[in-house]
């Protein structure tokens, strides 16, 4: 009898052995790739405008109108002053001795420039502004004095920095991005010759982290 029963186990053994079985399945990895925004990039939004600006009517030899748009709030601060031949501001009472006035209004009609900037949030970045004139006979684009560069709030009017002489820092947002704001000056000379629109010169907006 356990000779059998032995036997019978040994049997039942092998059954089940041959009864064992493998299997294996598969599942797919899935992604969604999106272009990520450039760490820092810059982009023109709006043109420098000062709007209408007499050209001086020459009773002033060799006097030059300047015209002067500074970084503000949501509206730009402007002025403007009367230069003699050698450079010296002489007069900054509309209309001066030489005619120079904003147009035949006399009222401002300026607007700033504008880029916009991508960043990655918390970053410092280091701002240069430089402008050039385009050639234009009689018509200068400088600078100017006083406020020069503004950053904003990307849609609004608040304030992340200021900058002088064509120069700013400025902290990126949460957001990861804002506006810059700039001011210049136009001169005019006796030279230069009635037309609308002249595009005589270009600011260029430089940014590094």
């Amino acid at each position: 009898m356990i000779m059998k029963s032995t036997t019978l186990m040994a049997a039942l053994t092998l059954g089940f052995a041959g009864m064992a079985s493998a299997q294996n399945s598969s599942i797919d990895a899935v992604v969604t790739l999106e272009e990520s925004t450039p760490a820092l990039a810059l982009s023109g939004e709006s043109s420098l405008s000062f709007g209408a600006v007499n050209i001086p009517n020459g009773t002033e030899t060799d006097h030059v109108c300047g015209y002067l748009i500074t970084v503000s709030e949501a509206t730009p601060q402007t002025s403007l002053l009367e230069y003699s031949e050698q450079g010296s501001a002489i007069d900054g009472s509309a209309p001066t001795p030489s005619g120079c006035n904003w147009g035949s209004s006399g009222t401002p009609d300026a607007s700033y420039g504008a880029f916009a900037i991508s960043c990655n949030p918390s970053s410092v970045i280091n701002f240069t502004a430089t402008w050039t004139s385009g050639g234009t006979t009689g018509v200068e684009l400088r600078q100017g004095s006083g406020m020069s560069l503004r950053a904003f709030l990307s849609g609004t009017y608040t304030a992340l920095a200021n900058g002088g002489n064509g120069a700013m820092t400025a902290t990126c947002p949460n957001s990861g991005s804002f506006d810059v704001a700039v001011g210049g000056q136009v001169r005019v000379g006796t030279n230069a010759t009635a037309a609308t629109d002249v595009n005589f010169g270009t600011v260029t907006l430089d940014a590094t982290y």
